[in-house]
């Protein structure tokens, strides 16, 4: 996991771009290929599993940013880790639930699936936020308010464009650290 970690946090934006867009535009064309005009959309396991793949390249670049971003931020300002690490875990195992099982569900499972569906975007906007925090209280060195951090909250929102402005920031934050605590991710 160290070297996935060091990987997202040192990539280039061009590296990480294609780590991250390259299993999506995988699977669509996967399932484009495979799909006759005529015939519906079917969940096969291949579609499932590459999803999951790119939903776990996703998530792995989101909490390197957001672990390596929170211990880099002094301890009086410092977010607590659990909500988002708890974030992480629950759109890891919901994403892959959700797919395979998705066309086995009666409509009426849906009452049970939507709330689910809900908490999972909620979290999703939570690692967002998180990561857009963090990453200002980083480089400001103080306190900072929702308005302060929105950019970079959209950047993270407007996936892939988000990649090209935000590994940069992360990528000095990263070379800094490096130099002054290299025990540090």
């Amino acid at each position: 996991m160290d070297r996935i970690t060091s990987f997202f946090l040192r990539g280039k934006h061009w590296q990480v771009f294609l780590v991250l867009v390259a299993p999506g535009c995988l699977l669509d064309v996967a399932l484009a290929r495979s799909i006759p005009a005529t015939q519906d959309l079917r969940f096969e396991t291949p579609f499932v599993v590459l999803g999951f793949a790119w939903v776990l390249c996703y998530l792995c670049w989101l909490g390197a940013m957001g672990i390596f971003l929170n211990k880099i931020v002094g301890q009086e300002m410092q977010p607590r880790l659990r909500f988002f690490r708890i974030a992480l875990v629950f759109v890891a195992l919901y994403t892959p639930a959700f797919m395979g099982l998705l066309p086995l569900l009666a409509p009426t499972a849906f009452i049970v699936v939507l709330p689910l569906h809900f908490f999972a975007v909620g979290c999703v906007f939570y690692l967002w936020q998180f990561i857009a925090k963090n990453l200002v209280l980083a480089e400001k060195g103080r306190e900072v308010e929702f308005p302060q951090y929105m950019g970079a909250f959209l950047l993270l929102w407007l996936f892939p464009i988000g990649i090209w402005f935000l590994q940069p920031r992360i990528n000095r934050l990263y070379a800094a650290r490096d130099t002054e605590h290299p025990a540090l991710p």
